[in-house]
């Protein structure tokens, strides 16, 4: 349970708030299972705070720090979180869906199993974030840097991944249907056994990426870069487009 002289200078305001923390650097708040939700807590200093299985249902965060926290379970539906600051912490098993985290810094953030539906994450900075097991379906992630995330068994169903940057991510057995990756930076990308079918790649860069096992049945690829991309075993039909250039030996060598 929460702390209640925690709870009571919290709900003092960002101020009284943010003033406290700087005098007490030694206290790690304990916010646990606290009901916060549609509070008013932007700008404020929340990091490295025990916000375990914490109600923040369309609550206000935006710019707020939570680094290095712990919202492990936390549901912050609808929640506004642009621009906050989320180094490091722990959101596995987290419900966000509908939250907004546009230019959000999610570097290294653990997803693990947490509820994004329809999130949006535009902007955002996920490096090296940990998304395993992650549902995204028609999130909107336009413009976001995710190089070297693990999104290994993710649901991405219809979402838009345009300008996205995931360079060396791993999203193995990975479900992209209907997804928009359209000028997507795919390099070096681990795309082992995904689900692309009726995707949008139309201009993505593929170059030297794993596409063993993919699935691309009735994807659109024109003017995909697939220099020395890996292929093998990979699915397609006869409404798969592929670029006007492709080397169709490439397919007729695979086993």
């Amino acid at each position: 349970m929460a702390d209640r002289d925690h709870l009571k200078i919290l709900k003092a305001g960002v101020e009284e708030w943010n003033e406290w923390r700087q005098a007490n650097p030694h206290i790690r708040p304990n916010l646990r299972l606290a009901n916060l939700r549609g509070f008013e807590l932007s700008r404020m200093n929340l990091s490295e705070c025990d916000l375990f299985g914490v109600c923040l249902i369309e609550a206000d965060l935006a710019g707020s720090d939570l680094s290095a926290s712990d919202l492990y379970g936390a549901d912050l539906y609808g929640a506004n979180l642009e621009g906050v600051h989320l180094l490091a912490s722990d959101l596995s098993g987290a419900k966000l869906s509908g939250a907004s985290l546009s230019e959000a810094n999610l570097v290294k953030v653990n997803l693990y199993g947490a509820i994004m539906v329809g999130a949006n994450l535009s902007w955002s900075n996920l490096s090296q974030a940990n998304l395993h097991r992650a549902s995204l379906p028609v999130a909107t992630l336009f413009g976001a840097t995710l190089v070297g995330v693990d999104m290994e068994w993710s649901d991405l169903t219809g979402a838009d991944l345009r300008q996205v940057n995931l360079r060396g991510a791993d999203l193995y057995k990975a479900d992209l249907r209907s997804a928009d990756l359209t000028e997507a930076n795919l390099s070096q990308i681990n795309l082992y056994e995904t689900n692309l079918a009726r995707s949008r790649l139309i201009r993505a860069n593929l170059s030297d990426a794993n596409l063993q096992g993919l699935n691309i049945a009735g994807a659109d690829l024109s003017e995909a870069n697939l220099n020395q991309a890996h292929f093998r075993q990979v699915r397609f039909d006869e409404a798969t487009i592929w670029p006007a250039e492709f080397d169709f030996t490439l397919l007729e060598a695979q086993s």
